[in-house]
């Protein structure tokens, strides 16, 4: 039996259909990912969510934290925040500033990728 190839445009058709998120964010405006949450996170899978592509990384962390009911410290002066990375690279953690649109357009990031939120102390 042969193998089949990893499309990455069928697997993005795939996290569509199950994909979680706000129903508010018209169709047209919706980034898809897969997340994998911190460890102490109650979801041990990993999840389809989608953002708006207008959205910074911070308010992506934040819809992040509510969905794993992660506790969410990045509002007060401590040394581990909630970051967002690429899973699998050496990258760093993308900036709280910066829109999912910003990240798309400069092909750091392209949807159907999956992402990890993690604490780090930066």
């Amino acid at each position: 039996m042969p193998k089949t190839k990893y499309n990455p445009k069928i697997e993005l058709i795939k996290l569509k259909m199950k994909a979680t998120g706000d129903d508010f964010i018209p169709t047209q405006q919706r980034v898809y990912f897969n997340v994998s949450f911190p460890k102490e996170s109650k979801q041990s899978k990993d999840l389809g969510m989608y953002f708006s592509k207008d959205w910074s990384v911070g308010k992506v962390v934040d819809r992040i934290a509510q969905q794993g009911k992660i506790r969410n410290d990045n509002n007060t002066s401590t040394s581990e925040r909630l970051h967002l990375r690429l899973t699998d690279t050496d990258d760093d953690a993308f900036e709280f500033g910066i829109t999912l649109k910003e990240l798309i357009e400069a092909g750091k990031l392209e949807q159907g990728q999956r992402l990890t939120l993690e604490r780090l102390s930066l």
